[in-house]
């Protein structure tokens, strides 16, 4: 009597679909994700969220970048504003200042 030989791809599963539980209850159950999972679809979904990933970094950048702009118009919106009113109290406090200065400075704030 000849042994039947079983095809190469039915003894992987045999041997990389099973628990390795020694419990008589677990022996013989497969598992459900090893028939789905490929290594393809395993690593089609790790370059997606690669992808994914370099997206949400890319908007964050973007995001920050605006915010950074933001920041730096409001710093300067806050120092000229600061000049203006130092202008406007030595406007008030000398009689001989120009009034173009202050105008100046009120065009800075701007």
């Amino acid at each position: 009597m000849s042994k039947k030989r079983i095809p190469v791809s039915n003894r992987l599963k045999a041997n990389y679909c099973k628990f390795p539980s020694p419990t008589n209850s677990m022996q013989g159950r497969e598992l459900p994700f090893k028939e789905k999972w490929t290594v393809a679809s395993r690593l089609r979904l790790l370059s997606i969220m690669i992808v994914v990933s370099a997206i949400f970094a890319a908007a964050g950048a973007i995001e920050i970048t605006k915010w950074a702009k933001t920041h730096e118009l409001n710093m300067l919106h806050l120092k000229h504003n600061y000049l203006f009113s130092n202008e406007l109290r030595s406007f008030r406090d000398s009689e001989d200042q120009p009034v173009d200065e202050v105008r100046y400075e009120l065009v800075l704030v701007r």
